[in-house]
């Protein structure tokens, strides 16, 4: 399980291309500073139901939602703060995209939804999921976009026991050395 996880930090790391010493400086509105945005957990109930559909219309087995997970939603605030491409992939189980509207479900949610073959040993290892949106306004148009991140976790018990009983339990945090400082705490 401890390889499981090194393995995600080492994907999480070099796909999301921040760093501690990295973060890109945000870009500026000449009137207001810097755009951060706001989650917006009405779409994030939007999205959770469509993961949800997605699987029980695969006729997969029903994961349980996590409603706030502070990783994904500062690593959401920090890509949408920072402008990253459209879609971004931050680790094998997870997905980013950008939307701006939520009546058809994109194909990089319907991926995540109906993948059932993780590479991994044991496939039920990853019951449970967290979504987060993240809304900013376009700086030009002035509409509203959305920032959506859907990651996958194991059980609550694996998760405890590999972050506080493994190797893990040293780098279990440094998640937080990539998030953006204006992030921090959201």
């Amino acid at each position: 399980m401890k390889n499981r996880h090194r393995i995600l930090v080492i994907i999480l790391s070099l796909t999301t291309g921040l760093s501690a010493q990295q973060v890109p400086v945000p870009s500026k509105d000449t009137a207001s500073g810097p755009v951060i945005g706001e989650r917006d957990k009405a779409k994030e109930d939007l999205v959770a139901k469509q993961f949800d559909t997605i699987r029980a219309g695969a006729k997969l087995r029903t994961m349980t939602r996590i409603k706030h997970r502070a990783s994904l939603e500062q690593t959401i605030c920090t890509i949408a703060l920072n402008r990253m491409p459209k879609e971004r992939q931050i680790s094998a189980i997870s997905t980013v995209y950008r939307t701006a509207q939520f009546e058809s479900i994109p194909t990089e949610l319907r991926k995540l939804a109906t993948m059932e073959d993780f590479h991994f040993s044991n496939k039920s290892d990853f019951v449970r999921y967290s979504v987060a949106v993240w809304r900013v306004r376009d700086s030009q148009s002035g509409e509203a976009n959305y920032w959506v991140g859907v990651q996958l976790y194991w059980d609550a018990a694996a998760e405890f026991f590999e972050e506080h009983f493994t190797d893990d339990m040293y780098w279990r945090n440094d998640w937080k050395k990539q998030i953006a400082p204006e992030c921090r705490g959201k």
